[in-house]
């Protein structure tokens, strides 16, 4: 809601969208940014694509320089035994993460649903 009322006030100062326009100028309104001005990457898939194998690669990039974290710092941050895991104390539904990830999942699920 803070941005609508935000948006239109700002839009009421320069004196709306054409004022914002001459402001600007029309550069500033591009869409396609000029790395992704190619013939290949203007359909929305190739573009995704695209920046699936850039974000990948950094991602790749970054694992290799940065030092491994020790032992002792991944003992409460992985899983090593699924058994003990799962034969954990019990603990009220509300208090399980399980609960809220199926509630949200549920959600997310009904929604999708509701508007395709």
């Amino acid at each position: 809601m803070a941005g609508v009322v935000l948006t239109t006030l700002g839009l009421r100062q320069v004196g709306g969208w054409s004022g914002l326009h001459e402001k600007l100028g029309p550069e500033m309104f591009q869409m396609v940014k000029p790395l992704m001005d190619h013939w290949l990457l203007k359909p929305w898939l190739h573009t995704a694509f695209f920046n699936f194998l850039v974000c990948s690669a950094i991602l790749v990039a970054v694992s290799l320089i940065t030092r491994p974290a020790s032992t002792a710092q991944l003992a409460t941050t992985t899983v090593s035994d699924w058994k003990s895991l799962l034969a954990a104390e019990r603990v009220p539904f509300y208090r399980n993460y399980l609960f809220w990830l199926g509630l949200l999942l549920t959600i997310c699920t009904a929604m999708w649903y509701a508007m395709r």
